[in-house]
């Protein structure tokens, strides 16, 4: 048996592509397309007869299997193409050898770029946006057997559902709390947190606690110390893992007033230790400029994504809009300044869970561009990265 372990040099995450093994006469010999980080491995039973000998000439095919989409990292973390979609490379083996060693080093290029204009932007869309036929707000999604769980706010209560397709069923409910997001802290315990009342302060504040895994029963609550301070533009925390385990909280902050600009910013707090109860404010704002209910779909190292919605101010004028943001460490964000979402309503709310490589299904909040009262329903819709 001939084995050939193949290596991508300097990129990561390798996915979507197949891979060929022929002869120099393009007879096909061994395929793979399982890919694992920036490797690969082509096993061949035997060498055709009329190619035996001291040093055989071979050709490893490789085809792009997802179109535009990216198929590695590079070194700084950024998702690449590869482009063009089939490319050959020769090498030359010793058929009394069993196993060979292949480095290659493939053309890429930055998805979405134009090539007219040289720009590397990467390329956001959302799909049809659909009614998931129910009132509520601020949502949090998980990924839960064939489903999902939902949790949102309605009726004065925060609602437990799960989520088959467009269907909503009803699981239970949790009180006195909003704004729920849950995560599993780098001790392994699954916790939530969300905004409750502190009848102590007369604040809201948001809390942590144990969460049971149908999200019906919290435990053992504790306050993070983070409060409205009497705001009215503040709260809807998201919380993240960490790559090293520890958590992240966002949230929105109403700035002090006065400048040029009075919108509301996204703030952040990091756990000090990986059970993510005690945490410090980190400095400075994650967004500035009016972007809020910010929600992080992806934390890995080097590569951040987030989505966020647009301030309420500017209705009726302007509506609340569907924002992507990218980042390297989950502090300096870089916000894309289209809306993705259609500019006949109002969105807001996102939270969203990955279903595939550079797609993430969403739920959000839907509303009319109107002043004053608004009713809030909830949507589904899907977030891809070309």
């Amino acid at each position: 048996m001939l084995k050939i372990q193949g290596l991508f040099k300097k990129l990561s995450k390798a996915k979507g592509l197949s891979i060929q093994l022929q002869t120099a006469d393009g007879e096909t010999i061994g395929k793979t397309d399982k890919l694992k980080k920036n490797k690969f491995t082509l096993s061949v039973e035997k060498i055709p007869d009329d190619y035996q000998g001291e040093t055989v000439p071979l050709s490893v095919v490789i085809s792009d299997e997802n179109g535009g989409k990216s198929n590695f990292k590079n070194k700084k973390g950024k998702p690449v193409d590869f482009s063009p979609d089939e490319q050959l490379f020769d090498l030359e083996v010793n058929s009394n050898n069993n196993k060979y060693k292949l480095k290659i080093k493939p053309d890429t290029s930055v998805p979405g770029k134009s090539e007219e204009s040289g720009s590397s932007e990467i390329a956001w869309q959302l799909d049809d946006i659909l009614s998931l036929n129910t009132p509520g707000v601020s949502p949090h999604i998980e990924a839960s057997g064939n489903g999902y769980k939902l949790a949102y706010p309605s009726d004065g209560i925060t609602k437990i559902d799960d989520l088959t397709g467009l269907q909503l069923t009803n699981r239970g409910s949790l009180e006195r709390i909003s704004d729920l997001t849950v995560v599993e802290s780098g001790d392994g315990v699954r916790r939530a947190y969300y905004v409750e009342h502190n009848p102590s302060t007369n604040q809201k504040e948001i809390f942590t606690a144990e969460i049971s895994e149908d999200w019906l029963t919290l435990s053992n609550p504790i306050t993070t110390g983070f409060s409205d301070g009497g705001s009215n533009a503040w709260g809807v925390p998201d919380a993240v893992r960490l790559p090293d385990g520890r958590v992240r909280l966002y949230w929105v902050q109403d700035p002090p007033a006065g400048g040029s600009e009075h919108r509301e910013w996204i703030v952040s707090a990091t756990s000090t230790d990986i059970g993510g109860t005690s945490f410090t404010m980190d400095k400075g704002q994650r967004t500035t400029g009016g972007y809020v209910d910010f929600e992080v779909l992806q934390a890995e190292p080097n590569d951040w994504i987030a989505v966020m919605s647009s301030t309420p101010e500017t209705v009726p004028d302007q509506p609340q809009g569907i924002f992507v943001a990218t980042s390297e460490d989950g502090l300096s964000w870089d916000v894309n300044p289209e809306n993705l979402a259609p500019t006949s309503m109002s969105y807001l709310d996102p939270t969203g869970v990955a279903v595939g490589p550079n797609q993430w299904k969403l739920v959000l909040a839907e509303s009319s561009n109107i002043l004053g009262a608004r009713d809030y329903n909830l949507v589904a819709t899907t977030l891809t990265m070309f």
